[in-house]
């Protein structure tokens, strides 16, 4: 019988408590029933439905049900293979743990999850990691928690991968270990160019100079690569293809029923980095 989710996340919690570090005061924590604690008395409730909220305040997110179960759909259809396989070969071949920020649903961990891994997905939309928590086992766990106070130890993750969110170079550094390492996946000039002409005309073209600029400044980049594919699209994903996205957000709705994907251009830069 499968076990319910909150005893998986037990199991996580017990086996990996020294990843963590109170958000609140940076102390040690441990799990206490179906509390995750530190020495100072801070308490966070771990959820039945297998997760942790570290969020001291609520922040909005846009990324709701119907998108991330729609982007999940997407993904599990292996549309990003040609992206996880780039980012498979990066990872350990040792035991290692990856921190996955912005995880989303985890569709992307689920997807690259191997025996070495241990992995922990953060995400501040609530939507997201309810999705997310559909994966949790004895390693593999998700939580709420803000980028810019994360609730891990210092130099406890091998690997922070970053695929298509927000950065926090200083937060990143933190958690790292001596030798570890981010992985940082930044959408290039044809990204979803499809979605862009549909909903936009491309009337604005994507540029990610200032992304990469910031990343080159911040962290020693020691590998870089360019992947661009186009792929096709099923009919039962061409929905979830035009929900999956925030460049349908303040769209047309009207447009909707006339609009067809039938193909998508997956277009990425994936960088290596070291912190300085």
């Amino acid at each position: 019988m499968l076990q319910k989710k909150i005893v998986r996340a037990q199991s996580f919690l017990t086996r990996h408590a020294a990843l963590f570090s109170c958000p609140l005061c940076s102390s040690d924590m441990h799990l206490a029933h179906t509390q995750f604690c530190c020495q100072n008395g801070h308490r966070f409730d771990l959820n039945k439905k297998g997760y942790l909220n570290f969020l001291t305040k609520k922040i909005p997110s846009d990324y709701d049900f119907a998108m991330l179960q729609a982007r999940r759909r997407v993904i599990l259809a292996h549309t990003y293979q040609a992206v996880l396989e780039v980012i498979a070969a990066y990872l350990p071949q040792r035991p290692y743990c990856l921190l996955d920020v912005g995880c989303g649903e985890s569709s992307f961990g689920h997807l690259l999850k191997t025996q070495n891994m241990t992995y922990v997905g953060l995400d501040i939309s609530k939507d997201g990691i309810q999705l997310a928590s559909d994966y949790v086992e004895d390693d593999f766990f998700a939580c709420l928690a803000d980028l810019t106070r994360l609730p891990f130890a210092d130099k406890s993750f091998d690997v922070v991968l970053d695929f298509l969110s927000p950065a926090h170079y200083q937060m990143f550094a933190k958690v790292l270990k001596n030798d570890g390492y981010l992985i940082k996946i930044v959408p290039g000039t044809n990204y979803l160019q499809q979605l862009r002409q549909a909903f936009y005309c491309d009337q604005k073209q994507y540029s990610n100079k200032r992304v990469v600029d910031r990343l080159a400044k911040e962290t020693t980049i020691i590998s870089h690569e360019h992947l661009c594919y186009t792929t096709s699209i099923a009919p039962a994903l061409r929905e979830d293809v035009l929900k999956m996205s925030p460049i349908h957000w303040n769209s047309d709705r009207e447009k909707w029923a006339s609009l067809v994907i039938d193909e998508l251009t997956i277009d990425m830069e994936i960088f290596i980095c070291q912190k300085k």
